[in-house]
């Protein structure tokens, strides 16, 4: 593990009540391929960020989101993030700030700390298929067919994707006292990437 600063900041100068005003604050703020969840009471959308608008898929087809839509009305949570830093926030009717989670030893709610990344497991396995764009990825599981997962870095080559893993990559921040007993303080999201099996999956 190694020392980095880590901040946790509620932003209370700027307030939101719908999820749509949240993801366009975003876009000045995170960088290309910033990944996005979407939690709405009828669905729940993986969003990527590419030449300033928020993209979903559809199909092996990359559309933009109306940030105006039901479908961003009706989110009440959001989760976004690149590789430097996650927004989070949660509707509430009198408007609701953003949290923001990113490394930085100065200003208030900071602190440095111990920290180690990590890869959670995404459900399904790549079929082999990408959008036109190399943005997104499908991946079939018996349970819930099939799925178009946004990868943070396009993955480029004219051959499809085959066998690998979808990973969501994490940092956890962790504090370790006189002790040695170790205390997680803060996750932070920074992406998914696609990995190769180690016999055989290959994106060329």
């Amino acid at each position: 593990m190694s020392g980095r600063g880590y901040r946790s900041v509620s932003s209370r100068e700027a307030r939101f009540s719908v999820a749509g005003d949240v993801l366009r604050a975003a876009t000045g703020v995170l960088e290309d391929g910033a990944i996005a969840f979407l939690s709405a009471p009828q669905s729940f959308r993986l969003l990527r960020f590419s030449e300033g608008r928020w993209t979903a898929s559809s199909g092996l087809d990359t559309i933009e989101l109306d940030l105006s839509g039901a479908e961003a009305l009706a989110g009440f949570e959001v989760r976004a993030f690149d590789s430097v830093r996650e927004w989070r926030w949660r509707r509430d009717p009198a408007g609701s700030a953003v949290i923001e989670i990113g490394e930085s030893d100065e200003g208030p709610g900071a602190e440095v700390l111990n920290t180690r990344g990590y890869g959670r497991l995404v459900i399904g396995t790549p079929t082999g298929e990408r959008s036109r764009d190399g943005a997104w990825l499908l991946a079939a599981d018996g349970a819930v067919g099939t799925l178009s997962i946004p990868v943070s870095e396009p993955l480029d080559g004219e051959h499809a994707l085959t066998g690998g893993r979808l990973e969501l990559t994490a940092v956890e921040y962790v504090d370790e006292n006189t002790s040695g007993s170790v205390t997680v303080v803060g996750e932070r999201l920074t992406g998914i990437r696609w990995v190769p099996d180690e016999n055989g999956g290959s994106a060329s």
